[in-house]
């Protein structure tokens, strides 16, 4: 008899037709695949705690408050013992204002609602429970950066086979006390981006076929759940004949290669000895992401100066709203301003987590795009001392960023990969720093 109880339950989640799409391609027209957030309860009867995966580009740090206090007034569940992973699907419709102005209030109240209810009756259905985890490979991701040290230009973006890269396909396979399957999770590290958002309807990209393909091969029996890795230097290896440039696909790359992901799953889920678990543990820490020194006022006072001649340009040409160029703007006078009265952060607060399930799994949960070859040295010091199998799931909880390897810092020259800090508005990127802040935080937990 195992001392570990689990339940599971699933809900879904897909915005009303004719809201915007993330990626700024205008409105969306249809539904191709529904979206859909899963969540699993663990209760030793000590401890509970909630896990869940769900279809949406990331989680902003208002809607993480809202769905944990949310699971705290419905279930117990302490808020801080609440996981949330986003797929991170770029063909959704976004959660946050600063990926669009256009954020629909009504859906997001609506998904806090969902999501919570999904624990809750996760949290209803809970039995005596077998888990085991194993760990299998499908080569269908792709490192996206060329690194151009030399020079000042940075990383070039193209498929670089020799970058760092994850391979591995992590699942976790619950059992009832029968032994029959209830759930399976899947880990993997590569961008939900197949498609790009260019299809004007709701996609969960490739996640979704990866879940389907193993409910369909148990029979709708068993809930299948996605979670994503460090991704964020990761495109799945959708390219162009010659392989020098990635290219967006169509609904058949989402099958192929979602299906090569779910196969080797439902191979390791089936190859494994599920067993009792002991016992389980969550815990986590807030730490201060550290960033690169800001541009000097001239700088900015520059660059907001051209945008701002962009803008008239546009308006004068009667081109449509630039979204992009418009957080631009914001970024530059707020960093302007910051400059000027000597207010200039020069971290961000991020939320590390660690989830351990008895002697079978850690879950490690980062607040952001982590690059890959960070994801698999807290891979590799998880699984270290005799440590169960390691999961490691990005964009999770309050999205803070792209969070860089310090080798890539190194590499990217005078001029950075992404201005995704931008967007936020940060005045510049992490720094490579912070690579040992996140890893330390990880051992400190563990």
């Amino acid at each position: 008899m195992s001392d570990l109880k689990a339940g599971v339950a699933r809900v879904n989640i897909t915005p009303a037709v004719g809201q915007v799409l993330y990626v700024g391609e205008g409105i969306s027209q249809g539904v191709a695949d529904e979206f859909y957030a899963q969540a699993i309860v663990f209760d030793d009867g000590r401890e509970r705690a909630a896990l869940v995966t769900a279809d949406v580009i990331l989680f902003g740090k208002e809607t993480v408050g809202k769905i944990r206090r949310r699971v705290e007034e419905l279930t117990g569940i302490k808020g801080s013992n609440v996981m949330l992973g986003a797929s991170h699907t770029h063909s959704g419709t976004p959660t946050t204002r600063w990926l669009s102005e256009q954020v629909n209030e009504a859906y997001m109240s609506e998904l806090v609602d969902k999501i919570a209810g999904a624990v809750y009756q996760a949290d209803g259905n809970k039995q005596e429970a077998l888990i085991g985890a194993g760990t299998g490979e499908a080569k269908v991701g792709i490192n996206r950066w060329i690194p151009t040290p030399d020079g000042p230009a940075g990383a070039r973006w193209a498929p670089n086979p020799e970058g760092p890269g994850d391979h591995a396909g992590d699942v976790l396979r619950g059992d009832d006390e029968t032994g029959e399957p209830m759930a399976l999770l899947v880990d993997y590290a590569a961008h939900a981006s197949v498609l790009g958002g260019r299809k004007k309807g709701y996609s969960s990209d490739y996640p979704s076929v990866v879940r389907s393909v193993i409910e369909k091969i148990y029979d709708g029996k068993v809930t299948a759940m996605f979670a994503a890795g460090a991704g964020g230097d990761i495109k799945i290896a959708s390219l162009n004949e010659d392989g020098t440039n990635f290219k967006y696909g169509d609904r058949k790359d989402l099958r192929r290669f979602g299906t090569i992901i779910a196969a080797e799953a439902v191979k390791v889920a089936e190859e494994l000895q599920t067993r009792p678990v002991s016992g389980i543990s969550i815990s986590s820490m807030e730490v201060a992401l550290p960033l690169r020194n800001p541009p000097s006022a001239a700088e900015v006072e520059a660059e907001l100066a051209e945008l701002r001649q962009a803008v008239r340009e546009d308006k004068k040409n009667g081109k449509e709203f630039n979204w992009g160029q418009y957080r631009r703007v914001i970024w530059a006078e707020e960093t302007l301003k910051a400059l000027h009265s000597g207010d200039v952060i020069r971290s961000v607060p991020g939320e590390v987590q660690v989830l351990r399930l008895g002697d079978e799994a850690i879950f490690v949960a980062i607040p952001g795009e982590l690059f890959a070859e960070v994801g698999l040295r807290i891979k590799e010091l998880v699984r270290g001392k005799d440590r169960p199998a390691a999961f490691l799931v990005a964009y999770a909880n309050a999205y803070v960023g792209y969070l860089p390897s310090e080798q890539s810092c190194r590499e990217d020259g005078d001029k950075l990969r992404y201005d995704w800090h931008k967007f936020l508005p940060y005045p510049s990127t992490f720094s490579e720093e912070m690579e040992e802040v996140l890893v330390g935080a990880v051992e400190k937990l563990l």
